[in-house]
């Protein structure tokens, strides 16, 4: 059954699914929420603060990281993400604050100044969030390169393909069946699954080269 966390954060009382990962779409909604609540006005900051605000965010321990792995890491279960979540939540005035120096961030300097402290600030290196946006980044830079050379198919094309295979009733329920009494191949089927989640499957990762 979905559990639900109702708890004080930020001075409001917000419910939250916690069946299962949320959408980046959800996650920016939450973000921009956190930034409609953050005053900018007036915000100061000195480099050396800055720093020690980058560094926090980065260890394992901080709300950005807490945040990140109660909303999107596909591994977690409803548990898991409520007491995460209800860390994050004991972080409120911290998460205030770092969202605030942000937003004054992009304020002053505008969004193609200002971005790169926004991102560093509230989705670090190292978060599920952080590869999700990177990789939407590199996606819309690669798009125009890879459909500069493409064509739509001819109608020759097209009548020349091979029609798909009708799908056999009997073999899809033997199939099921034995799904149903294996749980060696229960298992790998929710790894599958959760690998299509993932930025890099389970077992595949590479070290990060610079």
């Amino acid at each position: 059954a979905s559990s639900y966390l109702g708890r004080r954060l930020l001075g409001r009382r917000v419910p939250v699914r916690l069946s299962h990962p949320l959408s980046m779409g959800q996650l920016v909604g939450i973000v921009v929420t956190l930034a409609s609540l953050a005053v900018t006005s007036g915000v100061a900051y000195s480099p050396e603060g800055l720093q020690r605000r980058l560094d926090k965010a980065k260890r394992p321990t901080s709300w950005q990281k807490r945040l990140d792995k109660a909303l999107l890491d596909v591994d977690k279960n409803p548990q898991q993400r409520i007491r995460l979540l209800q860390k994050v939540a004991g972080d409120g005035k911290k998460i205030v604050s770092d969202v605030r120096v942000a937003a004054a961030e992009v304020q002053e300097k505008g969004i193609g100044k200002g971005h790169p402290l926004l991102l560093d600030l509230l989705f670090p290196d190292g978060t599920t969030a952080r590869s999700d946006l990177e990789g939407l980044v590199a996606l819309r830079k690669q798009l125009p390169e890879l459909t500069k050379g493409l064509a739509p198919p001819t109608v020759e094309q097209l009548r020349a393909a091979a029609p798909a295979a009708p799908i056999d009733p009997t073999r899809v329920a033997r199939t099921l069946a034995d799904l149903a009494g294996d749980e060696r191949k229960q298992r790998e089927l929710l790894q599958e699954a959760k690998n299509a989640l993932r930025s890099t499957p389970k077992g595949l990762e590479t070290p990060k080269y610079r």
